[in-house]
């Protein structure tokens, strides 16, 4: 069994127009771009330790803008710098510099993505030698704004990469929803219950504010349960 090299790839800046540096607020104790990255790191954990079961080997990168103060303060972490703008190139440069067979897109205001959404989603990809899988896609999602996870096979970032213009650029998949090969294989992630209107990711203050105020009660419940499991 050829073993896949999957990067999970969190695309994040400090210069949001709406909100800049929202990604350095704390919820809890952590920054909203550690809850990302510390969600990104079990997934890949899970899936290191089911290697032999899936033929799969996992790492996790960013992919910042060129000279952005995330540089400094997550400089423990593997870093890919590019375009400010320019989204997509990012992910094609750490395409080649991670030499993966597979890049898993995920936004860095995110702080409440579960691992195992993006860990069951690498499974289905890779297993099911898809070209691009997401839970994203207005047309069909039913998952929480907050919990977007998409999964590009090697050819797919590529053939974006030639595709892509202008604001399809910035979205980076944003080009698959009308362009995409017919014999290619594209999947959609559905949920049981509609939940896409749920909003867990954060573009706001009122956002941050809301979600702070979640996690506090959600860890209040915590404290008061003799024995809780993280699913």
């Amino acid at each position: 069994m050829k073993i896949k090299n999957v990067s999970i790839v969190v695309q994040a800046r400090s210069t949001s127009t709406r909100f800049p540096r929202k990604i350095f607020e704390i919820i809890g104790t952590k920054q909203i771009l550690q809850h990302v990255l510390d969600s990104c790191y079990n997934s890949a954990s899970y899936i290191n330790a089911m290697t032999n079961k899936h033929g799969i080997i996992c790492g996790v990168a960013l992919a910042i803008p060129d000279g952005d103060e995330v540089k400094q303060s997550y400089a423990r972490h593997r870093i890919i710098e590019g375009s400010e703008h320019d989204v997509l190139a990012r992910y094609k440069k750490a395409l080649d510099e991670l030499k993966s067979d597979y890049v898993v897109r995920i936004t860095s205001d995110c702080p409440f993505i579960p691992p195992y959404i993006i860990s069951k989603m690498i499974q289905i990809a890779v297993s099911e030698e898809m070209d691009f899988l997401t839970n994203a896609d207005p047309r069909f999602r039913t998952a929480p704004d907050g919990h977007d996870c998409e999964v590009m096979s090697r050819r797919a970032i590529e053939y974006a990469d030639k595709l892509a213009t202008g604001v399809d650029r910035e979205h980076v998949t944003s080009v698959f929803c009308h362009s995409f090969p017919d014999t290619w294989r594209k999947g959609d992630v559905i949920g049981f219950v509609d939940l896409s209107e749920i909003k867990l990711s954060v573009d706001t203050k009122e956002d941050l504010d809301r979600l702070r105020e979640q996690h506090r009660r959600l860890f209040n419940s915590i404290k008061k349960s003799p024995k809780t499991f993280r699913l």
